[in-house]
């Protein structure tokens, strides 16, 4: 059967609109003490930024498609949530940047 709709296309637009609105909330609201937050990207994708530092670190931690998953806790970072992309500022390695576009994200969750 042929999907006249797209409704894949919208179901992953609904996901990334519900990730940009949780990331939103955390950004004023802060990670509760007892959460982590991961983060799944491919290092790869165009419009992902990381300053210099965190090259290696990528090199390490990727898997087989490139991709790696970031986990975010504690009060060590800053986010930053635009309508394409987050920006993650790790405060405890010297302000280091990471800029992750939306349609990058492959998997986001948090553990608590």
């Amino acid at each position: 059967m042929q999907d006249l709709i797209g409704y894949d296309k919208l179901v992953q637009q609904a996901m990334r609109d519900i990730v940009r609105q949780a990331l939103a909330d955390l950004a004023v609201q802060g990670l509760p003490a007892d959460h982590c937050l991961h983060i799944k990207f491919p290092i790869n994708y165009p419009g992902v930024i990381w300053t210099a530092d965190l090259g290696p670190v990528f090199d390490k931690h990727k898997d087989k498609d490139n991709e790696v998953t970031i986990a975010v806790e504690g009060a060590s970072w800053h986010l930053v949530v635009t309508r394409g992309s987050i920006t993650l500022i790790f405060q405890d390695m010297n302000s280091h940047r990471l800029t992750i576009p939306f349609n990058a994200i492959t998997g986001f969750y948090d553990v608590a």
